[in-house]
């Protein structure tokens, strides 16, 4: 696990090890997240560019001392931001199983939130509730098809009693040229990205109007620039962010806020899966357009949907509103 020097080897990240992952900031302000299915080769990075051990964002997991012996080769891989959904809670409700939804829901928690969590995945959202087990309820579903949707909100409601904010989380971030993307990915952008928020907030919408509650959308920066290899990808969240502004033109009356929270590239393993699939140096393109030379972390994110939705932003509505460390703003 640890030899003498203080510096976690790879057997940490064997089977059974001590650590599953760590998340590093490096010099050049570089995010990193290392697990077992990136460690190849030895890479030495400082302990006190530690951000995260294991999930636990406790740096005493970590030497004080030391180094994390990894390789900045093989990006982790894993599923698609499918795998996050959306929530509903008692006094405020988040989403998400892994990644972004899962900072999420974790923060909302942590708020005294009741949060209902939904994704395709049955041990991502098992392992997100077990971390606050006295907050967070969790049910398998696929936002995309339309009974789900409706079983969704009836299963938040009847657990918490009511639904103050629904965030559609989800999101599908393949990014390949428009010659290479067949119909089977151009359908399944089109409802993951566009079609199941509306679908979702449609399902919401008469519990939203008795507690006068929000819909919060997740966009992506990519919807306000032309780059190459995200013809459909953009144009679903630019889809998403005109319907946002609409929808909050339509239920404003009714004292419900809708908003959308546009983030950068941010470090996450389905972000990694996407960007496998995208053109080559897709992430390097990304790094040097953003002005801290780093992609955004997860918790990033979280902060913005906490901040948009909180009692001080409720002259908030209607909104685009970045979390990209200034990536392409």
């Amino acid at each position: 696990m640890t030899d003498d020097n203080g510096v976690v080897t790879t057997e940490a990240f064997a089977p059974g090890g001590a650590v599953s992952f760590v998340r590093v900031r490096t010099g050049g302000n570089s995010v990193y997240r290392f697990d077992a299915r990136t460690i190849e080769t030895v890479f030495s990075i400082e302990a006190e560019d530690v951000i995260e051990v294991g999930g636990t964002d406790r740096y005493s997991e970590f030497p004080t001392a030391g180094r994390l012996e990894a390789n900045l080769s093989g990006p982790p891989t894993g599923g698609a931001f499918q795998d996050v959904a959306v929530s509903c809670g008692g006094r405020r409700l988040v989403g998400g199983g892994s990644g972004i939804g899962r900072a999420i829901a974790i923060a909302f928690a942590d708020r005294g939130a009741g949060v209902f969590i939904v994704g395709r995945r049955e041990a991502p959202l098992r392992e997100t509730a077990a971390e606050r087990p006295e907050a967070i309820e969790w049910q398998m579903a696929d936002v995309t098809v339309a009974n789900d949707a409706k079983r969704i909100v009836e299963a938040a409601v009847e657990r918490f009693g009511r639904l103050d904010v629904l965030v559609n989380n989800a999101a599908d971030g393949v990014m390949r040229p428009l010659a290479d993307t067949d119909d089977v990915t151009m359908d399944r952008l089109v409802a993951v990205n566009f079609t199941s928020p509306l679908r979702m907030a449609r399902e919401a919408l008469p519990h939203l109007d008795r507690t006068k509650g929000q819909v919060v959308n997740m966009g992506s920066t990519t919807a306000n620039v032309a780059l190459p290899g995200t013809t459909i990808y953009s144009a679903t969240k630019a889809a998403l962010n005109q319907a946002t502004r609409v929808l909050a033109a339509e239920l404003g009356p009714a004292g419900i806020r809708v908003n959308l929270i546009a983030p950068g590239p941010t470090e996450t393993d389905a972000a990694r899966s996407a960007l496998d699939q995208s053109p080559p140096g897709m992430a390097e393109q990304m790094i040097a357009q953003s002005p801290f030379r780093r992609l955004g972390i997860p918790e990033d994110v979280a902060k913005a949907v906490l901040m948009v939705t909180g009692d001080d932003a409720g002259w908030i509505t209607g909104q685009i509103i970045n979390a990209s460390g200034g990536f392409m703003s």
